[in-house]
């Protein structure tokens, strides 16, 4: 199985323990209402939280959780979207990624899965919006 996007259950929303900000930009819809998800592998990407953007004169930078195995990885990206041909090209650039200690020998897995459920959520929770997401991670792991 692959990730797909999904509405979050309200059960697991009651399960989370970590905090999830209200976007300003999306009028009376929270955050915390889709998530990225790949069953098979135990793998949950949820958007925690957007700082920045237009209205404050600084880039965007989206704040997320990848629950794996149970295990939380927290990280932040910025994105851009770049028109080619008239088809629309997604970069994340990912920072401040931060692993459990479980996870810790397992970068490069974490890595993978994270570009996977990013490529996978496409521009809004639509695939279809992007014809290319690619994902660039700086050298700021931490454990």
């Amino acid at each position: 199985m692959a990730f797909v996007n999904e509405l979050i259950p309200e059960e697991a929303k009651e399960a989370f323990d970590f905090p999830v900000q209200v976007s300003l930009t999306s009028g009376a819809k929270p955050t915390l209402w889709k998530w990225t998800v790949d069953r098979e592998r135990n793998a949950f990407l949820i958007q925690t939280g957007i700082e920045g953007g237009a209205y404050e004169g600084t880039p965007e930078e989206t704040s997320f959780v990848l629950l794996l195995d149970g295990h939380k990885c927290s990280f932040t990206g910025t994105n851009q979207i770049r028109v080619v041909d008239g088809a629309n090209h997604l970069t994340w650039n990912i920072r401040n990624l931060s692993v459990s200690d479980a996870l810790a020998h397992d970068q490069e897995r974490v890595m993978s899965l994270i570009a996977d459920a990013l490529d996978a959520m496409g521009f809004l929770y639509r695939r279809s919006a992007v014809k290319t997401v690619t994902t660039h991670f700086d050298n700021s792991i931490r454990a």
